[in-house]
């Protein structure tokens, strides 16, 4: 699948949700029901020039890869097991492993970083 930035707004970055604003996170345009993939965001951004313009400033891909990261996680109700393991790891969260996905997702709810 390949996807492109709205023609009024080039210079907004894919996330899972849809097209966003880099300055100020707002979502610009839905993306469809079931959202941009991970390997589809990072297909697109991948085969962009090695800077892209935000506000007449060039911003690497490196950059724009840490906005993504920063300004968007997926909700946890989309995430499947694995990625609900990974974001519960990251937030600290410990003895996962023999969970199933609802008791991880109510684990998450429960430390407040959901």
């Amino acid at each position: 699948m390949s996807i492109k930035p709205p023609e009024w707004f080039p210079n907004a970055i894919p996330t899972y949700d849809g097209w966003i604003n880099p300055e100020n996170k707002e979502l610009l345009v839905r993306s469809p029901a079931g959202g941009f993939s991970e390997e589809v965001i990072n297909s697109y951004i991948d085969h962009q020039s090695d800077y892209k313009m935000i506000d007449d400033t060039p911003v690497t891909k490196i950059a724009v890869k840490e906005i993504v990261e920063k300004t968007y996680v997926k909700s946890i109700d989309k995430m499947n097991k694995m990625q609900l393991k990974v974001y519960a790891s990251e937030h600290g969260i410990e003895d996962i492993d023999d969970l199933t996905k609802k008791q991880i997702i109510a684990k998450i709810e429960e430390a407040g970083v959901a």
